[in-house]
């Protein structure tokens, strides 16, 4: 996409420079009859358009990641869950992955600890960490890292 995002600027720049118009565009179409102005508005309209567009390219191309922190063994059950937010949102569910920065157990007992997602989408997921038996975390940090597919 961003090939044919730079191919559309250089056509444009070309059919400026030699007023010839460019065919099945809007960009063409909106600067057909204020191509001879001087004072640069409709090349400013087309650069505001392509600036947009390409925001909106590197943000679906980026990743995003977060941490959250966690204290299982103060929650009913021994799990504790957090909704994660994409902000921006993916065009598509990504690719997540985790991993455990910090934890904080009880020597007294067995270390037990689990963490995973579930309800992946474009716009989020719900991260869980989850103890069992005797174990006692007080806390438990998880980093995630999300990727476009």
């Amino acid at each position: 996409m961003a090939v044919s995002v730079v191919v559309f600027v250089i056509l444009v720049c070309f059919s400026l420079a030699t007023s010839k118009p460019i065919d099945n565009t809007d960009a063409a179409a909106s600067l057909k009859h204020d191509r001879r102005s001087d004072d640069g508005s409709p090349l400013q309209a087309v650069v505001d358009q392509l600036t947009q567009q390409v925001s909106a390219l590197l943000a679906d191309e980026a990743g995003l990641s977060g941490e959250e922190s966690f204290t299982p063994h103060d929650e009913t059950g021994h799990y504790e869950t957090h909704h994660v937010t994409f902000s921006p949102p993916f065009s598509a569910a990504p690719i997540v992955t985790l991993g455990l920065t910090y934890l904080d157990a009880y020597e007294g007992h067995n270390l037990r600890v689990k963490t995973y997602m579930q309800h992946l989408a474009s716009t989020g997921f719900d991260l869980r960490v989850q103890e069992w038996a005797d174990s006692y975390n007080y806390r438990v940090n998880v980093m995630w890292m999300a990727c476009p597919k």
